[in-house]
Formats: structure tokens, C-alpha cells, sequence
């Protein structure tokens, strides 16, 4: 079973359990700041798709890392592919990252509507339990690996990754 990954900080998704929210968010529901994990661009909403192994998670990761602006940890999901392949539209588009095998595996959950949108958040919400949390020292570490093994194009890499990296600069 193959997975999709998706970047989705941990910190917006609340339950009816916890004090701020038991007075009045019903189980099972959403507190709305999820919305903000939710992005979408033109009603698409990007992912990577993930080996069934997972083999190729680390190089997700760290691709995915090195388009973002600053080095913190990352909080994502992973979902079986069948379930977005199901319930959504999808199409596969060549990703942004500084690594052109992840950008293969790159695709777009198209279409959302803002219905659709609160489904898919629901499908997150109930694979809340494949939650994972990177800390920003393993990420680091995953990004350098990639470097040496030459996965990722390090003029590519956004520049404020890259000055945590002044050994590879003038490679």
C-alpha cells in the first residue's frame, strides 16, 4: 500500500477532549484553524506520493524541506494512496522541490471545493494516529544526506536552507 505525504502542522489539530475546546467542539469535529494546514492553490492541494516501504520517505522529507524557508522541525501525515485515489481527483504534475525524482512523485489533489476540502481534512483527521513529527536536527540530517548523495541540486535549495550547509556552497 502506497502512501501520500503531506506537510500539516500538528498543532491545529485539537480535539473535543482537550479544555480550550471540550465546552463547546463535538467529538469528531474540526476546530477551523485546521483550514490554515489546508492551502490549497487554484482548489489543488499538493502531495508526494510514498513508496509502499517507505523507502523513499527520507528523500520526501528533505525535499520537501529544502523548499521552505527556514529549517524547523516537520510535522506531516501519511494516507493511503487508495483512499485520495477514491474520494478526490488527482493528477500527477512535476513538483518544485531540488530533487527531479521526488518531483516525479509529486501530485495535485484537485478540484476542492470547499466541501471537498472539509472532506479531505477529515480523511487527515482520521489518519491523525499516522501523525509524525521530524525535529529540526533529523531534518538537517536527512537534508545533508541527500546533498552527498547528490539527490538534491543545492543551487535549488531555498538559501536560507542552504547557509546550514556552507560546506556543500561551493560544491
Amino acid at each position: 500500500m502506497s502512501f501520500v505525504f503531506r506537510s500539516i502542522g500538528n498543532k491545529h489539530w485539537y480535539s473535543a477532549d482537550q479544555p480550550d475546546f471540550s465546552g463547546w467542539l463535538q467529538d469528531g469535529e474540526l476546530v477551523a484553524d485546521v483550514l490554515k494546514e489546508l492551502r490549497t492553490i487554484r482548489g489543488c492541494l499538493s502531495v508526494y506520493k510514498v513508496d509502499s516501504d517507505k523507502q523513499n520517505l527520507d528523500r520526501v522529507i528533505s525535499a520537501y524541506a529544502c523548499t521552505r524557508n527556514s529549517l524547523n522541525d516537520i510535522d506531516y501525515v501519511l494516507v493511503p494512496l487508495k483512499i485520495i485515489f477514491e474520494q478526490f481527483d488527482t493528477a500527477s504534475t512535476l513538483g518544485a522541490t531540488a530533487d527531479d525524482e521526488v518531483n516525479k512523485l509529486h501530485l495535485d489533489i484537485e478540484h476542492l471545493s470547499v466541501s471537498k476540502l472539509l472532506l479531505l481534512a477529515r480523511v487527515f483527521q482520521d489518519h491523525h494516529s499516522a501523525m509524525h513529527r521530524i525535529r529540526k536536527r533529523n531534518v538537517k540530517s536527512k537534508i545533508e544526506d541527500c546533498i552527498r548523495k547528490n539527490h538534491l541540486v543545492f543551487s535549488r535549495i531555498d538559501e536560507s536552507i542552504q547557509r546550514k550547509f556552507p560546506e556543500f556552497s561551493a560544491t
